[in-house]
């Protein structure tokens, strides 16, 4: 997936800012890309988590919720 410009540009800015390093437009591409994919796992494990979740039975989920809370 490619990133708009101002998008690179902002998340340059933030690394800049932020670990005091500057990026090429290609570093930033490449770091952007990573980012993307990775909370694009993040959130597709998020969400098979919740499907299971949903899935357990009431009496399981009540015991779990037990031993977590605590």
């Amino acid at each position: 997936m490619e990133l708009k410009k101002g998008t690179l540009q902002e998340l340059k800015k933030i690394v800049a800012n932020d670990y005091g390093v500057s990026l090429t437009e290609e570093n930033a591409a490449e770091l952007g890309g990573d980012l993307l994919r990775l909370t694009r796992v993040g959130l597709t494990a998020l969400a098979r988590a919740g499907d299971k979740k949903s899935s357990i039975p009431a009496r399981e989920s009540a015991s779990l919720e037990s031993n977590t809370s605590g």
